[in-house]
C-alpha cells in the first residue's frame, strides 16, 4: 500500500482551519455519497483520524492541524 505526507500551508487561525477540514469531510460526503461509504472521523484537539471507502477502494489517515500547516498522513 503507497503512503504519503503532505504538509499545506494555510493563513487562518488553527480553529477555523480545524472547523474548515471538519465541514469539508462531512460536505463531501453529502455531495459525494454514491461514490463514499462508512466515512469515520475522530478528533482529539487538533488531530484527526479519518477512514472511508471510495469506489471500493479503502483510504486513512491522520490530520494534524497546527497554527500554520495541515499535516495529512495517509
Amino acid at each position: 500500500m503507497a503512503h504519503f505526507d503532505m504538509s499545506i500551508p494555510h493563513r487562518l487561525s488553527k480553529e477555523d482551519a480545524l472547523k474548515r477540514i471538519q465541514t469539508l469531510l462531512s460536505e463531501t460526503k453529502k455531495q459525494h455519497g454514491d461514490k463514499i461509504s462508512n466515512l469515520h472521523e475522530e478528533w482529539k484537539d487538533n488531530v484527526g483520524e479519518f477512514s472511508f471507502t471510495v469506489m471500493g477502494f479503502a483510504i486513512s489517515g491522520l490530520l494534524t492541524v497546527n497554527e500554520d500547516t495541515i499535516e495529512l498522513k495517509a
